[in-house]
């Protein structure tokens, strides 16, 4: 069997990954890499408060949540750290701040939020995130659909 699979052939990747039609169905590539998509029948439940682990070097980014439609990140930034401003052409992002003071940059505007402000940064328009106060900052961050950003 030779189905062509992202210029890539089927029977490559099942040799290679070990596969079957079942679980090409129950996969998906992000990166060029292949993913196993869970079907889980359980609640995969998160404590957000335990997950505040901070860089003295850059901006910690902890995944609590991945699928092939959505992500969920928790953001921790030290004072004066900051998120490089990009943009992702096919997805939105959602900021939400849990603890300290965030300034937020969503294509030309900037605004300050504070705990529990939330705001969207639509496809294509370029966002990113700093921490301008003297507290520790953390966010949570949702992004969908799952797509490659733009620097």
């Amino acid at each position: 069997e030779s189905l062509l699979l992202g210029g890539t052939l089927w029977h490559r990747l099942k040799g290679f990954y070990g596969l079957s039609m079942f679980d090409y169905k129950n996969s998906y590539y992000k990166d060029r890499v292949l993913f196993k998509k869970e079907r889980s029948h359980t609640m995969d439940i998160k404590d957000v408060s335990k997950v505040a682990e901070f860089s003295a070097e850059k901006m910690k980014k902890i995944n609590l949540f991945e699928t092939a439609n959505v992500l969920c990140d928790v953001y921790n930034l030290e004072p004066g750290q900051a998120q490089k401003v990009h943009a992702h052409e096919d997805s939105d992002k959602i900021y939400m701040v849990l603890t300290g003071q965030a300034k937020v940059k969503v294509g030309d505007k900037e605004q300050v939020l504070g705990k529990n402000q939330i705001v969207i940064a639509p496809a294509g328009k370029e966002h990113g995130v700093s921490n301008p106060g003297s507290e520790r900052l953390s966010l949570l961050v949702f992004m969908a659909p799952v797509h490659i950003h733009k620097h």
